[in-house]
């Protein structure tokens, strides 16, 4: 495998004007020579993810990738097998800009080894091969204030220099979703002025490759409400995240079914915007692009998924304790939604559309519980499940760890792995 492969093409080429030649009985003068040219990187990185309910067809699939070109790709990741990668894995994608068919694709397996698969010609020749990767771990501290929304306070917290725009996606993601998703509503609970504290890994490979490592400790800050979070690694099993009371930050719901602007609010009286009546709104509208992923935010048994009046397409899912939510609007049904099915938490069920009653594509979130319409945004989504009682004393000492470092701004902790 060459060298350019790993490398890329150069990203900066000089080119340098040469003046005409002067006749030293003419007394022309020379042109002056022009300064370098920047040129971009020829390359586009795209990070994709296999979602509930897809296999990995659907993810080469977004990428051109399909039919021969998919069963070349598969049989070049030697050892790689499709039924044990699991929803939220990530793959990486290497572009030339004036392609649709990526000349690379990775995929990091554990943190210390990854699938590197290679173009090797127009044709659809792959070949791939497995390797160990080194990498350096920094510790990060960076805290910030939200003037609009946590999105777009993060970038000035952790600039490019610390990580990627995709990295800073995922990390996005990771707070926003993974830690807080059941605790706060990034944009239902976040206010101007509120605080943000985080500490993570940040790896980088030999060949500087900058990626997201984890998140150690987090807190948020809605009013004047503090939110703790911190890191206790499996024991075996995954890592889990718990509050400064040692309960889980998981709970039975999420917060929200997606991270969107509320466009409307829970209310007992509202005009409607299309029929012009005064009557009660029993949900929280989030504004999104159409074609959105919508998550379950509880594990629970499909009852409807269909055309339902003003609702458009609506999935209905029951839960445990008398609870039922809806999803309305939908442009379409996640594949395999339908009456009778099982979801999981944060299961895509379909996507944001404008159907029904609707004039601008949005999610219709209601949560009914034993037949009266709650407002989602303050149910009490109960307490998360304590620390094991054997492992107690062990996480009051990784908080206070934690703590210290996420207050008192120890920042830079260098090791390998």
């Amino acid at each position: 495998m060459g060298p350019w492969i790993r490398k890329g093409l150069p990203a900066v080429i000089g080119v340098v004007l040469i003046g005409w030649l002067a006749s030293a009985a003419s007394g022309e003068k020379a042109l002056p020579v022009a300064q370098p040219i920047l040129v971009s990187s020829p390359y586009i990185h795209v990070e994709d993810r296999l979602n509930s309910g897809e296999t990995l067809s659907h993810v080469f699939g977004r990428h051109n990738i399909f039919g021969p070109q998919l069963v070349a790709v598969l049989n070049a990741a030697e050892g790689l097998r499709p039924t044990r990668i699991r929803q939220g894995e990530v793959f990486e994608f290497k572009y030339f800009r004036a392609d649709t068919v990526p000349i690379e694709m990775s995929h990091r397996l554990r943190g210390e080894d990854q699938y590197l698969i290679v173009r090797r010609d127009s044709a659809g020749d792959w070949a791939g091969l497995r390797e160990d990767i080194q990498w350096t771990v920094t510790e990060i501290r960076v805290e910030g204030m939200i003037a609009s929304s946590f999105w777009n306070a993060l970038p000035q917290a952790v600039p490019d220099s610390l990580l990627t725009t995709s990295e800073r996606g995922r990390l996005f993601a990771r707070v926003s979703e993974d830690v807080f998703g059941w605790e706060v509503d990034f944009v239902y609970d976040i206010r101007e002025g509120d605080r943000f504290n985080l500490l993570f890994e940040r790896l980088e490979s030999s060949d500087g490759d900058v990626r997201l490592g984890r998140l150690l400790a987090a807190t948020i800050e809605t009013g004047s409400r503090e939110h703790p979070a911190y890191l206790l690694p499996g024991n075996g099993g995954r890592d889990e995240y718990y509050d400064d009371q040692g309960r889980s930050m998981r709970r039975a719901f999420l917060r929200a079914p997606l991270t969107a602007r509320v466009s409307s609010r829970f209310s007992l009286s509202r005009v409607h915007p299309i029929l012009r009546v005064r009557r009660a709104h029993r949900g929280v509208d989030y504004a999104a692009n159409s074609g959105s992923p919508i998550r379950a935010t509880a594990a629970g048994t499909v009852i409807a998924a269909e055309r339902d009046r003003g609702y458009g397409n609506v999935v209905k899912i029951r839960h445990a304790s008398g609870i039922e939510t809806r999803y309305a609007h939908m442009s379409r049904f996640a594949p395999g939604i339908r009456a009778g099915v099982r979801v999981e938490q944060e299961q895509v069920i379909g996507r944001v559309g404008m159907t029904g009653l609707a004039t601008a594509p949005h999610l219709h979130y209601e949560f009914i519980k034993n037949g009266r319409h709650i407002n989602p945004s303050r149910a009490d989504l109960g307490d998360g499940r304590p620390v094991p009682e054997v492992r107690r004393e062990e996480f009051e000492q990784v908080k206070l760890e934690l703590d210290r470092r996420l207050r008192r701004g120890i920042s830079v902790v260098d090791s390998t792995l």
